[in-house]
């Protein structure tokens, strides 16, 4: 496997039906990669700051953006394309037709760890803080949630918000 690979499997058998290897498109060497579905395709995020939309339909990098000097996460909802900046306590929102960055960094928690988009928000855990960050993708006014410890990961779904806490 080449750096930046994505692989489309089948879900019911679990056979790889393609191996998209746009390494250069995708992300700029060994590193750590995220990965997220919505806004018309797939959609990656690599830890030196890359963005890519892989189009679902032909299984190729159709746009791929330098966004950021690194990045710690990505995820999907509101309209919206979010990329958290764990270096800057931020999270970006990245515009899905251009895969560029709209508006300034909206600012979360120390050490963000984890984002969901859902439930008419975007959702960040903030490891350090204990805290959970309710972002309004209208406006990007927030709201400080404290989760009582080291908030490591979000999920939306099932009418409610879940967060996973590391107490101490």
């Amino acid at each position: 496997m080449t750096t930046g690979d994505v692989l489309r499997l089948d879900p019911a058998t679990g056979a790889l039906v393609e191996r998209i290897t746009s390494s250069r498109d995708i992300s700029q060497g060994p590193e750590v990669m995220w990965i997220a579905v919505g806004e018309g395709g797939v959609w990656t995020a690599s830890q030196s700051g890359r963005v890519a939309f892989v189009d679902s339909r032909t299984n190729r990098v159709t746009r791929a953006e330098e966004v950021s000097d690194a990045l710690d996460g990505i995820t999907v909802g509101e309209g919206a394309v979010w990329a958290i900046n764990a270096l800057e306590d931020s999270i970006l929102r990245i515009d899905p037709a251009t895969a560029r960055v709209t508006g300034s960094p909206v600012r979360v928690g120390r050490a963000p760890t984890a984002a969901a988009a859902g439930a008419g928000a975007v959702w960040v855990t903030s490891e350090r803080d204990g805290t959970l960050t309710r972002i309004d993708p209208a406006t990007s006014d927030i709201e400080t949630i404290d989760v009582g410890g080291a908030a490591t990961d979000v999920a939306v779904g099932r009418g409610a918000v879940w967060v996973t806490v590391d107490v101490p």
